[in-house]
């Protein structure tokens, strides 16, 4: 049966929303009903007798009213917020009551929103802890049928707090169709208590690491694979480093659209000001904290590697993957550069588009899923 979403608006300013949902089910084969603007009566009225997979709520107009936040938590299906403007401070009363809050993320938080109750639709997760940190857990989803390479996803979001694992739940969502296990894995984010390098870093190593203990017969502990996003790429390659360093060397590590020469991102102004956030200083005050940071000041990294990057990123430069490529091939790295083009920052991790399509064949070749 065809999955259906409720897109409930509550402002005048979001014009653009129904046309990028209904384009967004399109491709994933769903159906979206996009209301709105709607009132708090009708509102609470949708959220307690429509029949749907989940629901996105914008948090404008509703965000402090108690009986919206009642009806919520009497739903019968998952409802997640989304606003389009950071959160600051306490959550509202909406907010606490929904299944999870898309903030900071613009008009875009709606696809977003979207995306992840798909995910937790089609195939649910389980999510699990791997330290004391409420940052540190991750979403494990494994085959039925016998043990299978894991994937796991490592997101982006430039380090930032707003941005969160959801940005890959597309990817688990296909990944897990195409037979793989998947581990998505969250980590302490730059404005968060303990966020930065090299503690976000020994997050995503604390993770893959805790698959031994947490993972079940539904995966394959031989067959790693890491996949990172952006500043995930970065993530990615720096905990396949240690890895290998401990004698646990992935199978594959992927880097889609990767931030990782961080001196040069930090002079060409890449990220805004992130990487230096990340860093906790300039290239130039600590030049070997850059140096232990960034993937391309630790080749050759001794384990296959396949690179993609969109022609026509407006985020990470493309330059960034070309030259660690070229620094890796010199190491004597085994490795793959797949130049997308006319792809956009996140076409890497949309599943629909031929971007993701030409990524997911490379790895199948390098680490088939039977």
């Amino acid at each position: 049966m065809t999955a259906r979403y409720l897109v409930l608006r509550t402002s005048q300013d979001t014009a653009g929303v129904p046309d990028r949902c209904r384009q967004w089910a399109q491709r994933v084969r769903a159906d979206v009903a996009v209301l709105g603007p709607i009132g708090p009566d009708d509102l609470r009225a949708r959220l307690e007798h429509d029949d749907c997979a989940g629901a996105v709520l914008e948090l404008a107009r509703v965000a402090d009213d108690a009986t919206v936040a009642a009806a919520i938590a009497r739903a019968a299906y998952p409802v997640v917020a989304v606003s389009r403007e950071a959160v600051a401070g306490d959550r509202s009363v909406v907010e606490a009551a929904c299944a999870h809050v898309f903030a900071g993320r613009g008009t875009g938080g709606f696809v977003w929103g979207l995306w992840h109750l798909h995910a937790l639709h089609e195939h649910p997760p389980r999510t699990m802890s791997y330290g004391p940190h409420p940052a540190q857990v991750a979403d494990l989803r494994t085959p039925v049928d016998a043990a299978r390479p894991v994937v796991v996803l490592v997101h982006g979001g430039f380090w930032r707090h707003e941005w969160e694992r959801d940005l890959m739940d597309g990817l688990a969502l296909d990944l897990s169709r195409r037979g793989y296990a998947t581990w998505n894995v969250e980590y302490r984010r730059v404005g968060e208590t303990g966020g930065g390098w090299p503690q976000t870093g020994d997050d995503v190593v604390r993770a893959v690491t805790a698959l031994t203990i947490l993972a079940d017969d539904g995966v394959d502990l031989e067959r790693v694979v890491l996949l990172g996003h952006s500043a995930g790429a970065q993530l990615a390659l720096r905990a396949a480093a240690e890895l290998r360093d401990r004698g646990r060397p992935p199978a594959l590590v992927v880097a889609l659209s990767g931030l990782l020469d961080l001196g040069s991102a930090a002079s060409g102004g890449v990220g805004w000001g992130s990487v230096e956030a990340f860093v906790g200083a300039g290239p130039e005050e600590d030049p070997e904290r850059y140096r232990d940071a960034a993937p391309i000041a630790h080749l050759p990294l001794g384990v296959a590697q396949l690179l993609a990057h969109g022609t026509a990123d407006a985020h990470v430069p493309p330059a960034q993957s070309a030259g660690y490529e070229d620094a890796a091939r010199t190491a004597g790295d085994h490795m793959e550069l797949a130049r997308l083009d006319d792809a956009d920052h996140f076409a890497p991790i949309d599943p629909t588009s031929t971007a993701w399509a030409t990524i997911a064949a490379a790895i199948e070749r390098r680490v088939p899923p039977g």
